[in-house]
């Protein structure tokens, strides 16, 4: 009978063993007197069969009861199917995350943040450094490098066509094919209001050199790069195909206008492909370079095009370069340039296909979306162990049915990655908007290759693709690593007898005994240390950079931006075409410019809300249309000192309406024309570096690309420094020269009663009613081109700003949580403190201790590591140190009193615990 006792519960047999176990006693011996033998036996094993029987049902129900009780708490065999089990799990999980919307929904934004910051921060990574050239077999590709210079002196160039036409003829070339292209804009007119387009003039083997076959037709011929010939055909992108002609299949043969020529359209690019130079719509063969400046290609001085071209198979780059070096000691041979001398060099296209600034901004952009993804992780593995700790009671009963403390950690570790798949999905798609910023507010100093006309990125190409996705997933995995882990390990190693001893499903100072003797050490306090101490390495991070762009913007631009709108325009199809082979047509292009200069002016400023208006070639801020070689008449200065200078063509009001001031002698008036003698005005920098010690006044300068007799001209005026390229760097010297005598091409700037977007559609209709084949083209204020000319900072910066704000903020929520979790869990301590006669304030420091010891131990750290990883910007600074304390000082100070702040609200609630009412609950 003891044995078959056993099969009843373990309470009922204490309870009631004893008692079956003597009413079965005095049943056997009542029958023994009656029954005998064999009959004997019989009727002690249905007695036996009745109590396993019994015991059999009490368990059962018992088993029944506690599924009814606890209907998320399965039951473990103990080696259950790897797959049966994850799948368990994975089930469990999903509706414990069910049962808790709020924590699930806070888990998946917090980390949807740190992931598609992290997206999109490799998004950039990925175009300015991991992408190669997106051209096949790019390996053979070179860049076809001209260099002039002297001495030390040397820098890269663009080919005069006479030399690069020299080098297409050269016997055994190693580079072929060999393409030449240079980007222009023409004036599109046949398709609505005239517009400007940007095209790419290119040599014949140009479609060669890209490797990819054209959608329909053909590229260029070797006869249509002759520059005498009448060729007037264009290939047309495949983004012009589709919105110009509608992907019409029949589009070769078309004709397509351009500056008052026809020209017909003989192929259609690659689809995604926009030139070498990047943005074109349309290419050209040299052959039609006429249209667009005419006697150009003509000029052996004049340097138009970058060249680019493949490695003959077999050809390694030692033979290429050595090759090169004949060549560029051919062309100084035949064409001298006094001081200057030429050489040719060849670098792997791998090499230049890299923008220096792009890859350091995207390298540190990168770092910094590493260390949101860390707060993030910080956080909500904070969050997670206060959740699990709250279901300690949970895992033990889990562990008493037979779960091992490896399917414990899986279990969580499950749910980390179910909330991680979910954050990397969300922040996936947080990620495209990322993107869609970047495209937008991408820098135009992140461009362009270093010495190259290439453009080695495309900000169109940051899309979500399949490395974005597999890097989404990756940063996932780690992320439900990160998250889940310390948690796992932490709660399933808590004895579980203390927590199957206690009432309660959550952990109570003294009930969290671990495994061994390793002293307890709470982890949500290091989580929120490491959380202040990131946080403030990416404050630093802004106050660094948010300094260099504060003192860029105050640079003095040299003159008054306020209500500034400008815009380039286009040559009217009435003008011909500056030609520098014939002055006559030269000098009827500039004589028929200004007029129509004096048109725009007259009836731009006769509109509501135009204040003036005036002309110039090229914009502040713009950079020059044209730097020039320049010779100062009976100077003593070594010619190396003042090689070149900025020629920037200006109308009469030019200085007087931006407000530049004029230093001494006077500016231009409207008989500094063709008939008069040549003037020009300097800036105070050309001053300073050309005339030092000396009045320049009277003094005459020479600079080229002049009509015959005008390249020398009289100092006539001294005008202040005005900003046109970038405020980072030193004043350029500057020339200006009549509009009326010189021309670079036409750009206007109007000068508003109020917000200049108001007028821009009434000039629009204006320029229309004068002429409607003009078109205008870069339409920005002042204030826009202020803002470009810090774009790659200022780009650094607001993204700062976004990531540090959101380690803030989780770092304050991290605490605010860590505290309000305390206060919860102490309230018996607190209670029973505050009935022996402890006041408010002395509760209140208490809560408040420990927040401080570790807001100061993270403000410790992250200055630290702030003050290591300085050098890593310092890069990016302007007039800035990487390691200012003020800056230092500043952000730890800010950042301690946000986690002071956030500290204090929920401790504040333990000075309000009524003392009698938690005595009474506890009891």
């Amino acid at each position: 009978m003891r044995q078959a006792l056993l099969f009843h519960p373990p309470r009922l047999r204490a309870e009631y063993g004893r008692e079956i176990e003597d009413v079965f006693r005095a049943r056997v011996a009542n029958a023994d007197g009656s029954l005998g033998g064999r009959k004997l036996l019989g009727f002690q094993l249905r007695e036996v069969r009745g109590v396993v029987r019994t015991g059999l049902l009490s368990r059962w129900e018992n088993w029944k009861r506690s599924r009814s009780q606890s209907p998320n708490i399965p039951t473990h065999p103990r080696n259950p199917g790897p797959m049966n089990g994850s799948l368990a799990d994975l089930s469990f999980a999903l509706r414990s995350l069910r049962k808790s919307p709020g924590f699930t929904l806070s888990a998946v934004l917090i980390l949807a943040l740190g992931i598609g910051a992290n997206i999109t921060a490799f998004s950039a990574l990925n175009v300015a450094v991991l992408a190669p050239p997106p051209f096949p077999e790019a390996d053979r590709l070179v860049s076809v490098d001209l260099t002039r210079g002297t001495g030390e002196n040397w820098r890269i160039s663009r080919w005069a066509y006479p030399y690069l036409q020299r080098y297409v003829d050269w016997p055994d070339r190693l580079i072929s094919p060999l393409a030449g292209y240079r980007q222009r804009v023409a004036t599109l007119t046949g398709y609505g209001p005239a517009s400007q387009l940007n095209i790419e003039v290119v040599s014949p083997e140009y479609f060669d050199v890209v490797g990819r076959p054209l959608v329909l037709g053909r590229g260029f011929v070797s006869d249509e790069a002759d520059p005498n010939g009448p060729y007037r055909v264009t290939v047309i992108s495949y983004g012009f195909w589709q919105t110009r002609l509608g992907g019409d299949p029949g589009a070769l043969g078309r004709e397509i206008e351009l500056n008052a020529e026809r020209f017909a359209v003989i192929g259609v690019a690659p689809q995604g492909f926009s030139g070498f130079a990047g943005g074109a719509d349309l290419w050209l063969p040299l052959g039609a370079y006429a249209v667009i400046q005419p006697g150009v290609l003509q000029q052996a001085g004049n340097h138009v095009a970058w060249v680019i071209g493949r490695l003959r198979p077999g050809t390694t780059m030692a033979a290429a370069e050595a090759q090169m070096a004949v060549v560029g000691q051919a062309i100084s041979q035949e064409w001298p340039r006094g001081d200057d001398s030429y050489a040719a060099d060849v670098r792997a296209l791998a090499e230049v296909w890299t923008n220096p600034d792009a890859r350091k901004a995207s390298v540190f952009l990168a770092l910094a979306a590493g260390l949101v993804l860390l707060v993030a992780c910080a956080n909500l593995a904070g969050l997670l162990f206060t959740r699990a700790r709250r279901r300690v009671r949970e895992g033990a009963v889990r562990s008493a049915l037979g779960a091992s403390r490896w399917r414990l950690i899986r279990s969580y570790l499950i749910e980390s990655m179910t909330i991680a798949t979910v954050g990397g999905a969300a922040g996936l798609g947080l990620s495209m908007w990322g993107m869609r910023f970047l495209t937008i507010a991408w820098p135009t100093q992140f461009l362009r290759g270093d010495g190259t006309g290439l453009q080695v990125i495309s900000p169109e190409s940051l899309t979500v693709d399949s490395r974005m996705i597999f890097f989404a997933v990756g940063v996932s995995l780690c992320a439900a690593l990160l998250i889940g882990l310390l948690p796992a390990i932490r709660i399933s190693s808590f004895r579980i007898t203390d927590h199957l001893k206690d009432g309660s499903g959550a952990t109570r100072p003294g009930a969290t005994k671990r495994r061994g003797s390793t002293p307890f050490v709470d982890p949500q306090a290091l989580l929120v240390g490491a959380q202040v101490s990131l946080a403030l390495m990416l404050l630093v991070g802004v106050g660094l950079m948010g300094s260099s762009v504060r003192q860029l913007l105050a640079v003095d631009e040299g003159f008054q931006t306020e209500r500034l709108l400008s815009f380039d325009f286009s040559t009217p199809q009435a003008v011909p075409r500056m030609d520098p082979r014939d002055p006559e047509i030269w000098r009827h292009h500039i004589t028929l410019s200004a007029l129509f200069d004096d048109q725009i002016q007259e009836r731009l400023t006769n509109l509501p809300g135009v204040e003036g208006v005036t002309m110039s070639s090229g914009a502040a801020l713009s950079d020059f249309q044209a730097v020039l070689g320049v010779i100062i008449e009976d100077s003593d200065l070594p010619s190396a000192e003042g090689t070149s200078i900025g020629v920037v063509p200006v109308a009469d009001n030019y200085f007087d309406l931006l407000g530049i001031p004029v230093v001494s002698g006077r500016v231009f008036n409207r008989s500094d024309d063709l008939n008069s003698p040549p003037v020009v005005v300097l800036s105070q920098s050309a001053v300073e570096r050309y005339f030092p010690d000396q009045n320049p006044i009277g003094n005459r300068v020479t600079t080229y690309f002049a009509l015959p007799g005008r390249a020398t001209a009289e100092v006539i005026g001294v005008v202040g420094d005005v900003i046109y390229t970038g405020p980072e760097e030193d004043r350029w010297p500057v020339a200006y020269y009549s509009l009326r005598d010189r021309r670079f091409g036409g750009t206007a700037t109007v000068r508003t009663t109020s917000n200049p977007h108001d007028v821009t559609r009434m000039i629009q209709e204006e320029l229309y009613a004068l002429d409607p084949t003009v078109a205008m083209s870069n339409i920005n204020t002042v204030n826009q081109l202020i803002s470009r000319s810090v774009g790659d900072r200022g780009l650094v910066f607001w993204l700062l700003v976004v990531f540090a704000s959101v380690t803030v903020l989780l770092a304050a929520v991290g605490t605010w949580g860590v505290v309000a979790y305390s206060v919860a869990d102490r309230q018996r301590e607190l209670g029973l403190r505050m009935a022996l006669g402890a006041k408010s304030g002395n509760v209140l420091g208490l809560v408040l201790r420990r927040s401080v010891w570790t807001a100061l131990a993270g403000v410790l750290v992250g200055l630290g590591g702030a003050w290591a990883g300085s050098r890593v910007l310092e890069a990016m600074l302007w007039n800035t140190s990487a390691r200012d304390l003020r800056v230092f000082l500043g952000g730890g100070a800010l950042l301690f009193g946000i986690v002071l702040a956030a500290s204090y609200l929920p401790a504040l609630r333990a000075t309000r615990v009524d003392p009698v009412e938690v005595l009474k609950a506890a009891e």
